[in-house]
């Protein structure tokens, strides 16, 4: 995936964008965005736990600018 960044920023744009990223562990990038965050160095970001939906399992991040990240992984039967 390629995507270019200006140097110009509308709070509603980013407020209203997500990016639905397909990944093999949800828990992985979970935990991974907890431990950047817990330092407080982006205080705006936040992340959810990952919550079973349908045959997923889906994590939540927003970025300091208020871009949702919705990271999704298949779930595992067992």
């Amino acid at each position: 995936m390629k995507f270019r960044l200006q140097d110009y920023f509308v709070r509603d744009w980013a407020e209203n964008l997500m990016f639905v990223l397909d990944v093999d562990d949800a828990n992985a990038w979970y935990e991974r965005a907890r431990l950047v965050l817990a330092d407080g160095t982006f205080p705006q970001a936040r992340v959810k736990p990952p919550e079973a939906i349908d045959d997923a399992l889906v994590t939540h991040l927003w970025d300091p600018s208020g871009v949702l990240l919705v990271i999704v992984a298949p779930r595992t039967r067992a």
